[in-house]
């Protein structure tokens, strides 16, 4: 049963100029930012042959609706969904195994261009928008720049093997390169890669730990999440957590986590480590470098997602469902659960098969 969502409004400033007299110019009037809802990326099953899914919650309605690519398109979105961004009038969906980006009108949701990526190049996971351009991670080893007016790859640069989330901060583009299949050899190429998006060109690579996943920024810190490793026999997830990048050096490890989102003040995050005796559920203040207890976890049965809408204070976690084998169902549908910044729970709801990420229906008024 959906229950009532609690949507806080983004109350911006407008700036007016002064005026006497008919020759003065026109107030001025700055765009105010608003969510009108949320995407739920639903990567599917591979395995079992179950494509990804689109689901969106619409805040003014209350309601949310599933498959709303297939709803609009008669197809779908493709094998092992990954992430999706709304970037100017468009909806950009990354599609691993499928190796495309489909590009969807953002009013109609109809598709407007299926990207294929090349065969080397390929393979695309995260997604990021800075001036008016796109940007795609290829977990082959590059960043590809996508050009909304002819919806193309127009430029690609080798950033590191393996590479994850991509974010917009300091005017450049900063890239998770976990290096993930290199367990053996101690994922000795991850970094964080710096790239001039005018030139798309790395202008340097930080040391950020191992095995990294993702990046998380409010404009003005940066975060990074390190998976760290595996112990030798018990195969219990060590060494991970989040760090923050100051100067472009990294910290030690804040705390521990899986998964984290942020808005203006706090990040959220998850630490569900592989192995580990319970899940736990945090926030970490950014001004007064603490954390804090934020939700007791009781609503979710197997976290799989975590989406922060940095223009309200809504917080959603992805959950699986469990099965009769008392663990989580990878091949049915799983669940989101909205809270309020403080943990107040506001609202569940019904979402689709192997449910990972979010994002958010930002619009000006």
């Amino acid at each position: 049963m959906k229950k009532y969502f609690y949507m806080a409004a983004i109350v911006g400033l407008l700036g007016f100029s002064g005026c006497s007299d008919d020759d003065d110019p026109e107030p001025i009037i700055d765009p105010v930012m608003y969510s009108a809802g949320a995407f739920v990326v639903n990567s599917g099953n591979m395995g079992k042959n179950i494509p990804g899914s689109l689901s969106y919650l619409e805040y003014g309605s209350l309601t949310i609706a599933n498959n709303v690519f297939y709803e609009a398109n008669g197809q779908y979105v493709g094998d092992t969904f990954n992430d999706g961004l709304v970037w100017g009038d468009k909806i950009y969906l990354a599609v691993d195994k499928s190796n495309v980006v489909q590009v969807m009108d953002r009013g109609t949701l109809k598709l407007e261009k299926t990207i294929e990526m090349d065969a080397t190049k390929s393979n695309p996971r995260r997604l990021a928008g800075y001036d008016n351009k796109v940007y795609v991670t290829l977990f082959t080893g590059y960043l590809a720049q996508i050009d909304p007016a002819t919806m193309s790859v127009t430029a690609t640069v080798e950033v590191g093997p393996n590479p994850e989330a991509v974010v917009a901060y300091n005017d450049k583009l900063y890239v998770a390169v976990s290096d993930g299949y290199n367990s053996k050899g101690g994922y000795s190429e991850a970094c964080v890669a710096v790239v001039d998006p005018k030139a798309m060109q790395v202008v340097k690579k930080i040391d950020a730990g191992i095995n990294l996943t993702d990046l998380a920024t409010n404009g003005e810190s940066l975060f990074v999440l390190s998976s760290g490793e595996y112990e030798a026999g018990t195969w219990k997830q060590i060494n991970y957590g989040v760090k923050e990048i100051k100067n472009d050096q990294a910290s030690d490890i804040l705390f521990p986590a899986t998964m984290m989102g942020i808005n203006a003040e706090t990040l959220y995050y998850i630490d569900n480590g592989y192995m580990a005796d319970a899940v736990s559920y945090g926030k970490y203040d950014i001004a007064s470098g603490k954390t804090s207890a934020w939700i007791s976890g009781s609503d979710i049965k197997s976290p799989s997602g975590l989406g922060v809408d940095d223009l309200t204070t809504s917080v959603f976690v992805l959950s699986y469902n469990v099965g009769e084998s008392g663990y989580a169902d990878y091949s049915a549908a799983g669940y989101m659960v909205g809270y309020d910044g403080d943990g107040k729970k506001i609202g569940t709801y019904d979402v689709g098969i192997g449910a990972v990420r979010m994002f958010f229906d930002h619009l000006e008024k």
